[in-house]
């Protein structure tokens, strides 16, 4: 049964592409939660940082746990071209303030009382737009207290810090929201699988299905969407296990479509595929293959010797729909010719 699975991967392959497609999308739109919060889950356990002179042996873009003396709720906002684009707050180690950026609109403002001590998650960071922004805050504050630039570079802890998370308050939504995602894909997968196997119990005995995948090995004729073996034509590409397999003395009707692509009117490019009418069914089955096959798979059906009717004919498409019967369908395709 599983080289029966094998061969049509449509329904599983679609689902795992959206799947992971929409995956995907989650992942690039949360990345920022979802590593926030892996770093506050891995870093929470690292000794706290209290002094400046410690986070200046700290590497850029590395995260760290900080205890801060405080961290005022106000804020800073910084302005890019008339538009506020992110927020700053300020730490206390000891006698300095350490800028901290935050998120616009998810702030430590949000989550941090002022005035206790705050153990933080955090990421040095020295970006252009956070330095300018420093040196914009230290100019208001000498500004503000009547000194020197210099002088107010003096309560100012040289380094920069992007907030992370406040330790204790890990924002673990992001990666259930992911995590879920993913098992839903997997469970979508499973269900395809199951259903299809279910479906070809449904259409072929058990000893059939045997017979057909013990004939794959040696197939009469087989192309990348469908294999021929003695009794079934096998279309790789249905979205069903009727249309799947097709047995050769259900087959009325085959002949060869030719797919003309054009661009602005300049012929670019033909693509071929071979229609099948099967006993009762009104619309084709369509397979796609190069010419050379569509022609071979033609001379195989026409020499099987079972009254497929190949070739086409505009006006026989009114008369398959008339009979919808391959007996009757040639009765009528004769009667017509003699007629004429």
């Amino acid at each position: 049964m599983e080289k029966l699975l094998k061969l049509r991967n449509r329904k599983f392959t679609t689902v795992i592409v959206v799947g992971l497609t929409l995956l995907g999308m989650e992942m690039i739109f949360l990345s920022r939660p979802v590593m926030n919060s892996m770093r506050m889950i891995m870093n929470q356990s690292h000794q706290p940082i209290s002094t400046s002179e410690k986070l200046n042996d700290v590497s850029v873009n590395d995260i760290v746990v900080l205890d801060s003396e405080f961290i005022d709720a106000s804020g800073f906002g910084y302005y890019s071209n008339d538009k506020l684009v992110i927020d700053y707050t300020l730490g206390a180690f000891e006698d300095e303030y350490i800028l901290v950026v935050q998120p616009l609109g998810k702030g430590i403002t949000k989550t941090v009382l002022v005035d206790r001590q705050v153990q933080f998650v955090g990421k040095r960071v020295n970006d252009h737009d956070s330095v300018k922004a420093r040196a914009s805050i230290v100019s208001d504050f000498a500004d503000y207290y009547e000194i020197t630039e210099e002088e107010a570079e003096t309560y100012f802890a040289p380094e920069i810090i992007e907030f992370v998370g406040v330790v204790g308050d890990v924002p673990l939504w992001p990666i259930v929201v992911i995590a879920g995602t993913a098992l839903i894909v997997i469970g979508l997968a499973a269900y395809v699988k199951k259903s299809h196997q279910k479906k070809i119990k449904e259409v072929l005995e058990y000893d059939e299905a045997l017979h057909i995948a013990s004939q794959l090995e040696l197939p009469e004729f087989q192309t990348k969407h469908a294999i021929l073996v003695d009794k079934y034509l096998i279309n790789k590409n249905a979205w069903n296990a009727k249309q799947q397999f097709i047995m050769k003395d259900t087959i009325a009707w085959a002949y060869m479509h030719t797919m003309r692509n054009s661009f602005y009117g300049i012929p670019i490019h033909k693509s071929y595929s071979v229609m099948i009418y099967v006993n009762g069914t009104k619309k084709p089955i369509q397979i796609s293959m190069t010419e050379h096959q569509v022609q071979t798979l033609l001379s195989m059906l026409h020499e099987m010797n079972q009254g497929v009717v190949v070739g086409y004919t505009q006006s026989w498409i009114k008369l398959w729909k008339k009979t919808l019967n391959k007996a009757d369908f040639r009765q009528l395709i004769l009667e017509t010719q003699e007629s004429n």
